[in-house]
């Protein structure tokens, strides 16, 4: 699927634009020093000029996505460019102000480095044939699945029957989310059959975009209202509620002023939790209450937040740009840990 999105972005290029460059691609083994970067090196040719980009393949695109790729912007050494099947008009405009440039399969593209400029939208893709869906490993079962491995990566050796229960999902999903985590070089398995990931921050990267579209629309349980500032001083039991998104955020970095309160709750506790802190349904309330989809676990809900991993989707999940530096924080001090390479 990569591979004919890649191929497909760069002939639209080639094709609308060879008057003012060309793109060529070759394989990149990104510096361990470098984090957060795609191994994709996609090279710009204008004349003599020859600029070298990072490229973040994107089969679809979306507020959160965009999110995402702006704190990524910030942290290459080389500049970012974005390859993905179709971007509309309105995040065309969106996309060249906050400078984050892309091109995709219908010719659109921004390019802004130095005196080259070149930006185009409105295009639509000859070939409407949408791309391969989604692997199953970032539907919803499988993002349940692969959660307890990001944020506790000892489990990849427990039995099956331990990893389905800690991901909340059925032991048939487990054998295939494993054969598939292989098949795409997220595991390895030594001759004494040991299981270790790789790759982390490749699968890291996919669960985050996957969640915010596959699995959160499903756990979000409603949007409530409560009174002026129920929750600054409210103490949650963690063996059944978790403070998450910016109200976890605030927490850990005291760098964000929550706006919307989100709380990863036990379904079965629900109509007790909305009782007790008089919570009422209101379609556009600041109070999220999602359905904790992972299986509790004594060292990490013990705390009143839930993982940072979790913290961070919660964040890109909310389309708010302010959260950006937040998440970036939350990223280099709590998260970049569990994804180095063994």
């Amino acid at each position: 699927m990569e591979t004919d999105l890649l191929r497909k972005a760069i002939s639209a290029f080639n094709q609308h634009f060879s008057g003012q460059g060309e793109l060529e691609i070759s394989a990149l083994e990104p510096p361990l020093t470098e984090r957060l970067l795609p191994d994709v090196l996609v090279r710009l040719r204008a004349g003599k000029r020859e600029i070298l980009y990072h490229a973040e393949l994107k089969s679809s695109f979306s507020h959160s996505v965009r999110l995402f790729l702006l704190i990524k912007k910030a942290s290459p050494e080389r500049p970012l460019l974005v390859i993905t099947q179709y971007v509309n008009p309105e995040m065309a405009d969106q996309m060249r102000r906050d400078g984050l440039e892309f091109i995709d399969t219908a010719g659109n593209a921004f390019v802004r480095q130095d005196q080259l400029h070149i930006f185009a939208k409105g295009n639509r893709p000859p070939d409407r044939t949408p791309l391969m869906p989604p692997p199953r490993l970032f539907m919803p079962a499988g993002l349940r699945a692969v959660f307890p491995f990001l944020c506790r990566p000892d489990l990849i050796n427990r039995t099956y029957r331990e990893i389905a229960a800690a991901g909340g999902v059925a032991l048939g999903t487990v054998a295939g989310i494993m054969a598939e985590l292989k098949v795409r070089l997220f595991l390895v398995e030594d001759r004494n059959t040991v299981r270790r990931l790789i790759r982390k921050k490749d699968l890291f990267d996919g669960w985050v975009s996957a969640y915010t579209e596959q699995l959160r629309p499903r756990i979000l349980m409603g949007r409530y209202q409560g009174g002026h500032g129920w929750w600054q001083e409210k103490v949650l039991q963690p063996a059944w509620a978790q403070w998450g998104g910016e109200v976890a955020a605030s927490r850990i970095t005291s760098y964000l002023n929550p706006q919307v309160i989100t709380v990863y709750l036990t379904g079965s506790r629900l109509n007790e939790f909305l009782l007790e802190n008089r919570l009422r349904m209101e379609s556009n309330g600041d109070v999220e209450i999602l359905e904790r989809f992972w299986t509790t676990d004594a060292r990490a809900d013990a705390l009143e937040t839930v993982h940072p991993i979790l913290i961070f989707a919660d964040l890109l999940a909310s389309g708010n740009e302010r959260n950006i530096e937040t998440a970036k924080t939350i990223y280099d001090q709590r998260i970049a840990r569990y994804l180095r390479e063994d």
